[in-house]
């Protein structure tokens, strides 16, 4: 009797001792699991500093030309620029002219892709992203975009200039119109905002030059930034990446 008592003693003491044993090998394993986590990350952070006075980022995810895109130039162009804005948004406008000044100086090398991203969810902002994939419709999204950029940076942008617009542009009127109310069109553009947290877009501008995202208004020309670093301007990213 006391033999067996013994031996019930042994295998629960074994037992308890692989017990232990097990949870020490994954506490082991969840440690390293962590650290190596932690080297990932500084591997990452590393890299990006590296771009780091450039303040533009490598993206692990860069967006893809779709059929159904706006964009502008040839879409087998060397170079494709997504550009994220918001059409109501200043910045958006700002950054505008410096995409400008790229088409002038890079032609055919570079394709712009235009995405809505309505960073303050303003519904002028929707609606004029509608309004601009239905002028693109019929040809005549560059300058509807163009348009509602300038008006933006001179704070007056309204639909009240869109039936103005939609006859100096020659726009067949009922179509445009009908494509207003498309429910197809919201939806679309809902989805591409969606899409956009995918490669980390979580604002507006945001541009992808080739794998290198920025973000912001970037000047043309490198400059000196608040801090005393110096930052590549957009013309010397493209020429980067071209090369």
């Amino acid at each position: 009797m006391e033999v067996k008592k013994t031996r019930k003693i042994m295998i629960a003491l074994m037992v308890i001792a692989v017990l232990i044993f097990a949870a020490v090998l994954f506490l082991n394993n969840h440690l390293d699991s962590k650290q190596d986590n932690r080297q990932t990350e500084q591997e990452i952070n590393e890299t990006n500093l590296n771009v780091g006075k450039q303040q533009s980022f490598l993206s692990s995810a860069a967006p893809v030309l779709n059929d159904d895109d706006f964009y502008s130039g040839d879409r087998e162009a060397k170079l494709k620029i997504f550009v994220y804005e918001d059409y109501a948004d200043i910045f958006s406008a700002e950054l505008d002219s410096t995409l400008t000044q790229a088409r002038t100086d890079f032609g055919d090398d570079l394709v712009f892709v235009y995405r809505p991203y309505n960073i303050n969810h303003d519904n002028i902002s929707s609606q004029t992203a509608i309004a601009i994939s239905c002028a693109a419709d019929q040809g005549r999204g560059e300058v509807w975009r163009e348009k509602t950029l300038a008006a933006t940076a001179d704070n007056v942008l309204t639909i009240d200039d869109w039936q103005a617009w939609s006859d100096e542009l020659d726009l067949n009127d009922k179509d445009f119109k009908d494509c207003l109310t498309n429910s197809s069109k919201k939806e679309r553009i809902e989805e591409l905002m969606k899409q956009a947290s995918t490669y980390s877009v979580y604002g507006s501008p945001a541009i992808f030059v080739g794998d290198e995202m920025i973000v912001g208004a970037r000047p043309y020309q490198t400059f000196i930034d608040s801090n005393g670093d110096e930052i590549e301007g957009l013309k010397q990213v493209i020429e980067r990446q071209l090369k």
